[in-house]
């Protein structure tokens, strides 16, 4: 059974990363997985969101078996003690109706490809996770039910947020979840986690905002 402290930490690496090696059921040479590497961003849902391609393999793939899994790792570390998360999971094309809000969210971790969803012929992918495998570090492994965070603000409201607390260009915040925030200074993007977890989206917003102001403090 998985630790709290272990599951918070498969968390932290969910969320902190925005990069994930996907596996697919690769039509090219079937009964085989087909893997590369995806950008990512997480929905409120706890669900990544990766932006691919229609002539990619992996759409390709998923056209035919929704199954997938994908693998992300803590770059600060290599060999044994090296954590990563491995997550079994389906997916779905966003439906008509979600994809203008979460290209927003999306857009705002990567700008270099703003619009590809409308300029060219990319699709955005919900990705439910169904189970998990976590090595927190060397002898410590373990199968989870995935378990995303409890509260988390809706697109909407973060969204509102952000442009609240974005009145510098060469500073800004990119995005706010139940683990931390993610802000941009020049061409280079930070977090800040929260050292607790937040028990509502109130105290979510006070614990951003208060992050927020820290952060100029420390580069003023």
């Amino acid at each position: 059974m998985v630790k709290s402290a272990d599951l918070r930490k498969a968390q932290l690496l969910l969320y902190g990363h925005h990069a994930l090696a996907l596996g697919t059921a690769s039509l090219q040479v079937p009964g085989y997985p087909y893997v590369s590497l995806a950008s990512y961003v997480m929905g409120s849902d706890g669900c990544p969101l990766v932006l691919i391609s229609e002539l990619a393999e992996h759409t390709n793939n998923l056209r035919q078996d929704a199954r997938c899994s994908l693998l992300v790792t803590d770059e600060g570390a290599a060999g044994p003690e090296q954590a990563r998360l491995t997550l079994i999971a389906d997916a779905m094309p966003l439906a008509a109706d979600e994809v203008a809000l979460e290209a927003q969210r999306f857009y705002r971790y990567f700008p270099q490809m703003q619009d590809f969803h409308t300029r060219l012929d990319f699709r955005f992918f919900r990705l439910h996770p169904l189970q998990g495998r976590f090595i927190a570090g060397f002898g410590r492994a373990y199968w989870l039910d995935w378990e995303p965070p409890k509260t988390s603000l809706s697109v909407e409201a973060e969204a509102t947020l952000i442009r609240r607390m974005n009145e510098q260009s060469s500073l800004s915040v990119v995005g706010i979840d139940p683990l931390g925030m993610d802000w941009r200074h020049g061409e280079s993007r930070h977090r800040h986690v929260f050292e607790i977890a937040v028990a509502s989206g109130e105290e979510l917003e006070r614990r951003a905002l208060a992050a927020w102001s820290g952060i100029f403090t420390d580069l003023s």
